[in-house]
């Protein structure tokens, strides 16, 4: 079972410009001073370490750490 704690890892070992211990899981990623190309290279990351395919039409983005941990073990159930 994924975790907030799981998810703050994966954004932290790529390194970007942002207080991983501020993000809030339950705001949006881009209200938390990320930008797209962060976004696009968290999902990367978190895909390629978790073995899933994220969504990718904007109307169906995950946009919060919550709704990853949540679509990822949904996947995984």
């Amino acid at each position: 079972m994924i975790k907030h704690e799981d998810i703050l890892a994966v954004i932290e070992d790529i390194g970007l410009m942002v207080e991983v211990s501020s993000l809030d899981p339950s705001l949006e990623l881009r209200e938390q001073g990320l930008d797209s190309l962060d976004v696009v290279n968290i999902y990367f990351n978190i895909e390629e370490k978790y073995d899933v395919k994220l969504p990718e039409g904007p109307e169906d983005q995950l946009k919060t750490i919550n709704s990853i941990i949540e679509f990822i073990n949904n996947k995984k159930a």
